[in-house]
C-alpha cells in the first residue's frame, strides 16, 4: 500500500485540486522524500480506482509498485564523456514529442524528470513549451534539490511542493534562530521582524545555509499543523512562500554573495 501521509509537503492539501492531479509539480528538497512522493502521485495518477490515494491492489498500482508501468516514464540525465552529468536538448525534445502520444494502458502519463534542476536554460525552454499546453492525460513531476535553480518560466506553470529532510540535525544556535524568525513572521510585527533580520548581519555562508534547510523544515512542520486544524500560525500560504525564499538563499550560499544581498532579500519578500 501507499503512504498518504505527505501533509507535511508544502503546500499542505495541494496535491490535487477539485479531486483531479495538477498537469505539472515540482518536488524540491533534500534525502529521499521526493521521489517517495513522486511515486504516491505517479500511483494516484494511473490507479483504476481513481481515489485520492491510489489502492495499490489494482493492476496499475501493482505494476506502478513494481517500477513496471508502461505510462510512469522515468527520465534521467546522461553521464558525460568528461564527467557529471547532463541532459541533451535531444532528450527533452524526444519526450515532449512522446508526451503527445495517448497512454499504453491507463488514463494519464507520468513523466517524472530526476534532477531536473540540471536542465540547461535550452532544455528547460523546450519542455516549457509543452508545460504550457500540456495533452490533457499527461501529469510532469519535475525532481529538484533546489527549485530556484528552475527558470521562473518554468516554475510559474507547476505546483510547487517542498519535502524536507526530517533526519538532518542543526546546531542549538541555528534553532534559535530559526525560532526567532519564526516568531517573529507570526506575531505579525513588521519591525520586530525587520529588527530580527538586521541583527543576521555577517551570518556566514554555511551558517545561512544551515539555519535555511532548518527554516525548510519550520515551514513544512506548519503546513502539517494546519491541515491537521492545529493553525500554526502562519497561514499555509506564507509558508510556502516563504520556503521558496529560503531555497534562493540556499542557491546563493552557494556563491561568493555577502550577508547583507541575503537579509536584503529576505526583507524584500518578508516584509
Amino acid at each position: 500500500m501507499y503512504s498518504s501521509d505527505f501533509s507535511g509537503a508544502l503546500p499542505a492539501a495541494g496535491l490535487v485540486s477539485g479531486g483531479k492531479l495538477f498537469q505539472a509539480y515540482i518536488i524540491s528538497g533534500a534525502g529521499s522524500g521526493k521521489t517517495a512522493l513522486a511515486n504516491h502521485l505517479a500511483a494516484r495518477a494511473v490507479c483504476s480506482e481513481g481515489g485520492q490515494t491510489p489502492c495499490g491492489v489494482c493492476r496499475d498500482c501493482r505494476k506502478a509498485a513494481a517500477g513496471l508501468h508502461p505510462d510512469i516514464i522515468f527520465i534521467s540525465p546522461e553521464a558525460g564523456e568528461k564527467g557529471g552529468a547532463s541532459y541533451p536538448v535531444k532528450e527533452i525534445r524526444r519526450l515532449c514529442a512522446d508526451a503527445a502520444v495517448m497512454p499504453n494502458e491507463a488514463k494519464h502519463k507520468v513523466y517524472i524528470i530526476t534532477d531536473a534542476s540540471i536542465m540547461s536554460e535550452a532544455c528547460q525552454n523546450v519542455l516549457l513549451k509543452t508545460l504550457e499546453e500540456p495533452p490533457k492525460f499527461t501529469v510532469f513531476i519535475l525532481l529538484a534539490e533546489n527549485s530556484a535553480n528552475l527558470l521562473p518560466t518554468v516554475r510559474s506553470r507547476c505546483t510547487s511542493l517542498y519535502t524536507p529532510d526530517e533526519n538532518a540535525a542543526c546546531s542549538e544556535s541555528t534553532e534559535k534562530l530559526a525560532s526567532g524568525l519564526m516568531s517573529a513572521v507570526a506575531s505579525g510585527d513588521r519591525v520586530a521582524l525587520a529588527e530580527y533580520l538586521f541583527s543576521l548581519e555577517g551570518i556566514s555562508k554555511q551558517d545561512a545555509a544551515e539555519l535555511s534547510d532548518e527554516l525548510l523544515r519550520r515551514c513544512a512542520a506548519g503546513a502539517r499543523e494546519n491541515a491537521a486544524g492545529k493553525n500554526c500560525g502562519i497561514p499555509s500560504e506564507r509558508l510556502l512562500k516563504m520556503a521558496a525564499v529560503f531555497e534562493e538563499i540556499k542557491t546563493y550560499c552557494k556563491f561568493n554573495v555577502s550577508s547583507g544581498h541575503m537579509i536584503g532579500l529576505l526583507m524584500a519578500e518578508l516584509l
